[in-house]
């Protein structure tokens, strides 16, 4: 698959087979048993504190719940383009290699991040959505959501230019909700953003390379 293709016509070609199914449920299923299963092992324990001082220069916005809820959105953007099996092993892998590593982390280095209540319109509409988000304060170090926004963003840099810039705008907006909304402190957004870096290059370029699909930026 060339980059630059037009993305509708990408679109329009999916197939949702029974192994397309298979790895978006693992993905899934994977994803809500270690959100929901994590807090629940740590309780109520002291945990780690990462802060590295800028975070209490960052004033709390309820608004970026808004790029932080599109952060779980964008995860499933490299499906539409890249849909065909060989890509999609890979980019399954990815998730569940990062899942593994940041699950892992977020018990045996518990960090702990206790972010405000959300009590504005939209912070306090879009948040107590996403069940996993009540996690009191754990799953913190790396961030799983800068993570997974990561590797989706750099698989979409493959589709087009102008797929690429938005991206690239929407992961800036879903790191920087991170830490507006003060669930993630500053090194944990860093950690997710490198250990995706490390994963995709390592899982997923090279089927990117050996399929001749190159950067569209």
């Amino acid at each position: 698959m060339p980059a630059g293709k037009d993305i509708s016509a990408m679109a329009a070609g999916s197939r949702f087979s029974p192994e397309f199914l298979f790895w978006a449920a693992s993905v899934g299923v994977v994803f809500v048993t270690g959100y929901l299963g994590i807090p629940r092992i740590l309780g109520e324990r002291d945990g780690y504190d990462l802060s590295i001082g800028v975070e209490s220069f960052i004033p709390y916005a309820g608004w970026a719940a808004i790029p932080y809820t599109l952060g779980y959105v964008i995860i499933l953007g490299p499906a539409i383009p890249f849909h065909e099996m060989h890509f999609v092993r890979r980019g399954a892998a990815a998730y569940l290699l990062a899942m593994a590593i940041c699950f892992s982390l977020f018990y045996l280095v518990p960090v702990r991040c206790i972010p405000p209540p959300a009590t504005g319109p939209i912070d306090g509409f879009l948040l107590p959505r996403l069940p996993w988000l009540d996690d009191r304060g754990w799953n913190a170090f790396p961030s799983l959501h800068v993570a997974m926004a990561t590797l989706a963003c750099l698989s979409l840099l493959k589709v087009s230019h102008w797929v690429s810039l938005a991206a690239l705008l929407i992961w800036t907006l879903v790191f920087a909700s991170t830490l507006l909304l003060k669930r993630h402190f500053l090194v944990d957004g860093l950690a997710g953003a490198g250990l995706a870096l490390t994963i995709h290059f390592r899982v997923v370029e090279p089927e990117f390379r050996r399929r001749g699909v190159v950067w569209a930026l």
